[in-house]
């Protein structure tokens, strides 16, 4: 498609509604927006961002994909995980003795919440009753903790040491126990029962319990940061440990690591594999999964919101040449931080996505990006426990989120929300591991993998170039177009001209978007635009350069 310029002096606004116009008459086209992208008013490009229409996108879009060799893969993935979950932990520990030291810290780290109230002066005495916003005013506890107070409160109601009155308050039939002695003693004796190998990151783990339980009050009172205790003077002992080194973490990425050896046995040796992983972190994951790809057909783009792990993992993983290392706040706008649209085939996010503040809004971002029938894994908490709720429970990534969850006050999902939440956003083959009622259960994770739609379809710009061509003049057709979700808008309501111009700046590779149908799967895409509807009529009047198909 030969490359059209114009000036946008003058009548442009008149211009480009006139082109509006013209491609709003296409029965395939919900809403568009155009614009003129150009460093100088005489070197500048038409630029169309459409949002397909659900009933009639079929016009716009071609069959892709082979059916039975997506469907042969992921039954090989789903084959291979439920092997290897069913495989007892490659540490060598045994799982029913593992099961009773978790149980066992468990125990400890209540006794640290009844330790820690204690020592602010509450629960001491009979019959102390507190609402969580007395407990905050009295104890001098920063407001960013209140969710992480109700839980414990809410924990140790289960344990029968509390009784709730109302809501939010809670009396004691007795003051709060002190049993951090006895406590300490079981998890002891439990240690002793453990491989060697294993002890001293399970050791590490511990010590970060104590050291964190040492600065509760601190923490609560804001005068120390949570994560000055977890990456103490900068080192990565402690991550590395709750992360890659201990039974639980070393379980999850096994099975990660053969579910990527099944995804590439079955790959297509002509087709590069391209993997995002979000929140890479200290690459405990990824040190799993890099040692199973192909060195000569991978690009595998390892991320996090902070370059922090840049350096260490550059070093890390220095003999893997197709990695790349980038920045990536995946509760943004992929688009808007210079990422392409549908252009991974694989996304990683290994204990990460619960830290989002809207789960449902990272999910749409994540799929975003994935190709059709892209593979999404994750390795996520599915049972919120009471060692986190001391540990990395102070967190803030732990407390931000302001979604459904708000509900239950846990940050965590159950695996078969995490499966209804998949579903509702585009996922269409789901699958966790280990399977309910597994004798891993106890570990309080799961590895989900969710697929997009099994059916896959390229987009068609030249549908609506040609299109044009009878109603407009070769200089006012577009030179390229841009599928989009919906139509950003600014705080004001009107067109968010800065984040269309980013859209533009990145050049897909091939516009796609995935089968368009009224399946419940692809919902929640345009649903988005919907919703927004009644905003965009409302504010109409001040929008420039938009149209929106009533």
């Amino acid at each position: 498609m030969e490359k059209t310029t114009m000036s946008i002096s003058g009548s442009t606004d008149t211009q480009i509604r006139e082109i509006e116009t013209a491609l709003m008459q296409h029965p395939a086209v919900s809403e568009v927006t155009v614009t003129a992208v150009g460093e100088s008013d005489k070197n500048q490009q038409l630029v169309a961002y459409v949002v397909p229409d659900l009933k009639n996108a079929s016009a716009l879009f071609e069959l892709e994909g082979n059916p039975v060799q997506i469907q042969n893969l992921w039954q090989s993935l789903v084959n291979t995980g439920h092997q290897k979950a069913q495989q007892p932990p490659e540490s060598g520990i045994d799982l029913q003795t593992f099961s009773s030291l978790s149980a066992s810290v468990e125990r400890l780290s209540t006794a640290y919440i009844c330790h820690t109230l204690r020592n602010m002066g509450v629960y001491i005495h009979p019959q102390e009753r507190y609402s969580t916003r007395e407990l905050l005013s009295r104890c001098q506890i920063q407001p960013r903790y209140q969710k992480l107070i109700q839980q414990w409160l809410s924990v140790l109601e289960e344990d029968r040491l509390l009784q709730r009155e109302s809501e939010e308050t809670f009396v004691n039939p007795h003051p709060l126990p002190i049993a951090l002695d006895d406590c300490w003693h079981q998890v002891q004796q439990h240690m002793k029962l453990m491989p060697r190998e294993s002890i001293p990151h399970l050791e590490n783990n511990l010590r970060y319990l104590q050291q964190s339980a040492d600065n509760h009050v601190a923490m609560l009172k804001g005068e120390v940061d949570p994560l000055e205790l977890f990456f103490a003077q900068g080192a990565l002992d402690t991550a590395d440990s709750a992360y890659q080194f201990n039974p639980i973490a070393n379980y999850y990425n096994s099975i990660a690591r053969e579910i990527f050896s099944s995804v590439v046995q079955f790959w297509q040796p002509e087709t590069p594999l391209k993997i995002l992983e979000v929140g890479a972190g200290t690459g405990a994951t990824t040190a799993s999964l890099l040692p199973v790809l192909p060195l000569n057909r991978t690009v595998y783009t390892y991320t996090d919101v902070s370059t922090f792990f840049m350096e260490p993992a550059k070093k890390k993983f220095r003999n893997y040449p197709f990695v790349e290392y980038k920045q990536l706040d995946i509760e943004k706008s992929p688009q808007e931080q210079g990422y392409q649209l549908q252009s991974f085939d694989v996304i990683v996010a290994a204990n990460v996505l619960h830290i989002a503040g809207n789960l449902s809004k990272t999910l749409s971002y994540i799929r975003s990006l994935l190709a059709p029938n892209g593979l999404l894994l994750l390795i996520e908490l599915t049972q919120y426990n009471r060692t986190v709720m001391t540990t990395m429970g102070f967190v803030h990534g732990f407390s931000k989120f302001e979604d459904e969850r708000v509900e239950n006050n846990i940050p965590v999902l159950s695996v078969e929300k995490w499966h209804n939440t998949l579903q509702s956003h585009g996922f269409e083959k789901i699958v966790a591991f280990p399977e309910t009622g597994s004798p891993t259960d106890f570990m309080g994770q799961n590895l989900i993998v969710a697929r997009k739609s099994a059916s896959r379809k390229q987009f068609k710009p030249y549908e609506l170039h040609n299109f044009l061509k009878d109603r407009l003049p070769e200089y006012k057709i577009p030179s390229a177009y841009r599928l989009l979700d919906n139509i950003p808008l600014d705080e004001n309501g009107r067109v968010d001209l800065r984040s269309l111009t980013a859209i533009a700046q990145v050049t897909p590779e091939n516009d796609r978007i995935d089968n368009l149908s009224q399946e419940k799967t692809d919902k929640p895409l345009f649903q988005q635009a919907s919703d927004r509807a009644q905003k965009r009529k409302q504010s109409a009047q001040k929008m420039q350069h938009r149209k929106v198909k009533s």
